[in-house]
């Protein structure tokens, strides 16, 4: 097994954006906003029909969010966080996503 990163399309600049996406089949609508008060970006997660929602997680780069036992319908060892793409750039800020930062999803797969 490997894991494998895949990167979410993310608006540059766009404080509050919602999209979906998927993991191995499974349907995540996404919301991904910026607190101007904290200066911290949030992330909130629900299945396809939104019956379950992950919501306040707090995204740090370098932070793993597992979803493992969280969504009904993935058993996976799934995970969404944030990668630093340049060095030295503040995540702190509306203009994190244009460039420096990217929203990641991850998952193992079978190796050759």
């Amino acid at each position: 097994m490997e894991v494998k990163y895949y990167e979410v399309s993310v608006i540059p600049s766009i404080p509050d954006q919602e999209f979906t996406t998927s993991l191995n089949g499974l349907i995540l609508n996404v919301r991904l906003f910026f607190a101007t008060t904290t200066k911290l970006w949030w992330l909130q997660i629900s299945d396809a029909d939104r019956a379950v929602t992950l919501s306040q997680i707090c995204l740090r780069p370098g932070v793993w969010h597992r979803l493992l036992g969280k969504l009904p319908g993935y058993a996976g060892a799934g995970a969404i966080g944030v990668a630093r793409l340049r060095p030295n750039d503040a995540f702190g800020d509306v203009n994190a996503f244009s460039g420096s930062f990217g929203l990641f999803l991850c998952d193992e797969v079978e190796g050759d």
